[in-house]
């Protein structure tokens, strides 16, 4: 357990293993929740919750195409409200929407809980060692830039995390880009249009898979440029609280 001033840290503020960097910091809720309308799961993942926000992101994969939800959106958009709900799996949609409500509730109130929790920490930053070396890999903290991570994500979703060290969510992310790539034939649609081909693009394109996609770009982009600005606050506050405890004296008050 890690100890500060002989005393256990009752509230931890992170924790760094091999694979990721997890960690309490004040959210805004309503941000968080409207992640959670985009692709539900993804305001769990923005919290941490990692176990939980996959099992959801996986459910909304599952339950959306089982249901038709994107076809029925698509329908939608396009005016043809009849052939909308007529291509709705009532079954899925019932199932669907009991759960799409419960997590946009849930995120919120997480939100809420981890916003006090997060504070609380502030008042008692636990000292980490920055390094976590095992067999199977090492993590470090570090400063990272934010743009270069936004960068990266935007070549592929996924990627800025992976510049972050935080292998779980960047894998998870990238696998499910790919799937959604493939099933919507998105690059071949790409290609074609380069070519000039726009009504073989057009008509190549799945609607089903395409309409995951800007949720997931977008996602991947935010959430690896906030983690950078937020793992970058961490490298500063483990930082000096290394200087305060090793090369400041105990009875040294700050004149402010």
């Amino acid at each position: 357990m890690e100890q500060q001033q002989g005393k256990p840290i009752r509230y931890p503020k992170m924790h760094l293993s091999v694979f990721t960097l997890n960690h309490l910091s004040v959210r805004n809720p309503f941000v968080v929740m409207w992640w959670s309308a985009a692709i539900p799961g993804y305001g769990h993942m923005i919290l941490g919750k990692y176990g939980q926000g996959f099992v959801l992101v996986v459910w909304e994969f599952f339950n959306n195409y089982n249901g038709k939800l994107n076809y029925a959106i698509y329908y939608s958009m396009i005016g043809d409200f009849t052939l909308a709900k007529q291509v709705l799996h009532q079954s899925w949609i019932i199932l669907y929407v009991a759960v799409y409500v419960f997590t946009l509730w849930d995120s919120y109130m997480k939100t809420l809980d981890m916003n006090k929790l997060a504070q609380l920490c502030g008042h008692q930053f636990d000292l980490q060692p920055p390094m976590v070396i095992k067999a199977h890999g090492i993590n470090y903290l570090r400063v990272y830039k934010p743009w270069l991570a936004l960068l990266y994500s935007s070549f592929m979703p996924g990627l800025g995390h992976i510049y972050l060290q935080r292998l779980i969510s960047g894998v998870f992310i990238i696998v499910f880009w790919v799937l959604t790539c493939y099933y919507s034939h998105f690059p071949e649609a790409v290609h074609m249009t380069m070519i000039g081909d726009f009504t073989g693009a057009k008509s190549v394109l799945n609607p089903e898979w395409l309409l995951f996609m800007p949720s997931l770009y977008v996602y991947g982009m935010y959430e690896s440029y906030d983690s950078a600005k937020h793992f970058n606050h961490l490298y500063r506050m483990n930082q000096a609280e290394f200087l305060r405890k090793n090369y400041q004296h105990r009875e040294f008050r700050m004149p402010i």
